[in-house]
């Protein structure tokens, strides 16, 4: 994997991480971070938390993010439904049925609901203010310390470039007319071919070094997980 500069496809709208210039692999970091920190706030912090990731969609112009939160609506409910009826507590009052959910099981659902959808709303501000070579980027640099067991940090770097890449292809490949599902049928084509083919595809990727904002942004999450953890 050559370390030299890759034009990055199509522009995406950057926020956030991007204006900070942090480095790929700090980005990925802050949003795992994100993922575990909100597993201990409460219900007044999520929103909180919430209205600063809103904020951030906005200015991103991010769209996928309502789509994907459409098609976990059925989920959401299950999850409202699964803490009210079994999540012990004190009972709601004027309840029609003799099955009555509780009002601490449904706090909680609700809780569980705003954190899913927070790392979703992370996911999105993520995907929109980096490319995927940037993405790829982040990965191999956290994936370099593997080498110490002898795990290649390239080859798996390199497959999940690859997979990505004629995901893509194959999806604006297939006629519209025919069953979305043959896509993968493509992409196996595509994953499958000889070795000699697959030998020239070359991955470049552009590795910047680590600048100030990135230590100070590490900074900041040892002092917020000393706080919280």
């Amino acid at each position: 994997m050559l370390d030299k500069l890759k034009l990055a496809g199509r522009s995406r709208p950057a926020f956030l991480l991007s204006q900070f210039r942090l480095h790929p692999a700090i980005r990925i970091v802050v949003f795992i971070a994100m993922s575990i920190f909100i597993t201990h706030l409460g219900f007044k912090q999520l929103l909180i938390f919430g209205l600063v990731l809103a904020f951030g969609l906005g200015c991103c112009r991010e769209h996928r993010f309502m789509i994907m939160m459409k098609r976990m609506r059925w989920l959401f409910l299950s999850i409202v439904f699964i803490y009210a009826y079994t999540t012990p507590g004190r009972y709601l009052s004027n309840w029609p049925l003799e099955f009555s959910p509780t009002y601490e099981g449904i706090q909680q659902g609700v809780n569980q609901i705003l954190r899913i959808s927070l790392v979703i709303a992370g996911i999105a501000i993520l995907m929109a203010s980096s490319t995927r070579e940037v993405l790829m980027v982040g990965m191999y640099c956290l994936l370099r310390p593997l080498k110490l067991l002898n795990l290649s940090a390239e080859r798996f770097t390199a497959r999940l470039y690859l997979t990505l890449h004629y995901m893509d292809r194959a999806q604006t490949e297939i006629n519209v007319s025919k069953k979305i599902t043959k896509w993968h049928q493509m992409l196996h084509e595509k994953l499958n071919k000889d070795d000699g083919v697959m030998s020239q595809e070359i991955i470049a990727l552009n590795i910047p070094r680590l600048s100030i904002s990135d230590g100070l942004c590490m900074a900041l999450l040892l002092i917020l997980s000393g706080l919280c953890l």
